[in-house]
């Protein structure tokens, strides 16, 4: 009777860790970049909105994608930073081609979008 009630409790426990993977991943996203333009070189700090302290999605890679939005990453992505235990990403703004990017976040060998379009221009 013991081992049943273990193998219950080690199944339980299981089936709430599957259900909060989704929740998790569903929470990274960067609303603060939407729709703005930001000059290479510049660092930006942007946060989850909501997030809980500590952030049960800290260490997650966060990636820069071309394009407005999807998660899709180019061959060679260019990695910007890692979620905080805040909920955070700090990252310098890189020297790419002038153009449209959006965030991506790599969460369990999955890419996920994790922001809405943002512009990034050279200074001059």
């Amino acid at each position: 009777m013991r081992s049943s009630r273990r193998l219950a409790l080690v199944a339980g426990v299981c089936l709430v860790a599957l259900w909060l993977v989704p929740l998790a991943t569903a929470k990274i996203w960067f609303m603060s970049v939407r729709g703005k333009t930001f000059t290479a070189g510049k660092v930006i700090v942007t946060e989850i909105a909501g997030c809980p302290v500590p952030c049960p999605i800290a260490g997650v890679r966060v990636y820069l994608a071309p394009g407005a939005r999807g998660a899709v990453l180019p061959p060679n992505p260019r990695l910007l930073g890692t979620v905080t235990r805040s909920g955070a990403l700090r990252f310098r703004v890189p020297h790419v081609a002038p153009g449209s990017y959006h965030l991506v976040a790599r969460f369990q060998k999955r890419s996920l979008p994790a922001s809405d379009g943002f512009r990034i221009i050279h200074a001059g």
